[in-house]
């Protein structure tokens, strides 16, 4: 199902394949949730798809009402997540929409970063019981060598180890953000840093003790989301390793007081400084200030 934005999601793609499957009902976000409900009742798997924030704002008491007091399963897939509409400005960007779906119980929330998550992201989405929201970016998701990453609940993860000394620094994205930490990666390589990179994409299930096995007491860990930082995925992450003891954190976020601006998407990273850059900034004062 699409909001008649089938171009734009590419669902025009299954509708081009599978024309009897596909129902595209306008620019009707509260109506699609409600055709959706109805299909999951009579034993149907719907999976609709809009730019996030019209999908979630706009049908907000829908989603409330059908899958939060109802528990009817529908599958949700928001497009153009975070600044990553950009240049259609402050009223496409979805920046609170995590924060929104959290009052909901029986959404879970998938965030996936990289093609291995994606996977995930779909398999959980299609098994659990319960509906699910998967928050994509507009923009292309990075190639991974598959056999690198390591899976855990929750999140997936890459060692990189250059040389015999301690890990210095641990990157946790959350979505789209993973392409910001491999941009780190790089960096960091080029600078003999050994780092491990995190990309979560279920935090509702996410193994705190396997999470917690791969940070070491000195690790700087930078958290990274594309979102408002209350109600943010990010937040959340930060709460919960400061609750075992791991308190050099710093999390990289959008400022809730912020309206967003228009322009091109890595303008717009880099004003809120969720970019590379940002992360680069803070490993190389800490870096500096152990050197003191």
């Amino acid at each position: 199902m699409d909001a008649d934005c089938s171009t734009s999601t590419k669902s025009k793609i299954f509708q081009h394949h599978f024309p009897d499957d596909f129902i595209n009902v306008g620019i009707a976000e509260q109506n699609m949730i409600g055709i959706a409900a109805g299909l999951s009742l009579r034993g149907k798997i719907p999976i609709v798809n809009g730019f996030s924030k019209m999908l979630i704002m706009r049908a907000f008491e829908q989603l409330n009402d059908l899958c939060g007091l109802q528990k009817v399963k529908i599958i949700l897939v928001g497009h153009y997540s975070g600044v990553s509409a950009a240049l259609e400005g402050a009223t496409h960007h979805s920046i609170s929409d995590v924060s929104l779906l959290k009052n909901i119980n029986g959404i879970s929330i998938l965030t996936p970063g990289n093609i291995v998550d994606l996977k995930q992201c779909i398999e959980y989405a299609l098994i659990t019981n319960e509906s699910s929201y998967i928050r994509l970016s507009k923009n292309k998701m990075p190639l991974i060598h598959l056999e690198t990453i390591k899976k855990n609940y929750g999140f997936n993860y890459e060692s990189i180890i250059l040389n015999e000394l301690k890990n210095k620094v641990i990157l946790i994205s959350v979505g789209f953000c993973y392409m910001q930490s491999i941009k780190v990666s790089e960096w960091l390589k080029n600078n003999n840093i050994n780092h491990i990179i995190v990309s979560i994409w279920n935090y509702q299930i996410i193994d705190y003790h396997e999470l917690c096995k791969l940070i070491e007491k000195d690790n700087l860990v930078i958290i990274i989301d594309e979102h408002k930082k209350y109600g943010s995925i990010g937040n959340d992450i930060e709460t919960n390793l400061k609750e075992k003891n791991i308190n050099n954190i710093k999390l990289l976020c959008i400022d809730n007081e912020v309206i967003t601006d228009t322009g091109d998407y890595e303008y717009l990273i880099e004003k809120y400084k969720i970019d590379s850059n940002a992360i680069k900034k803070i490993i190389i004062e800490e870096i500096t200030n152990e050197k003191k």
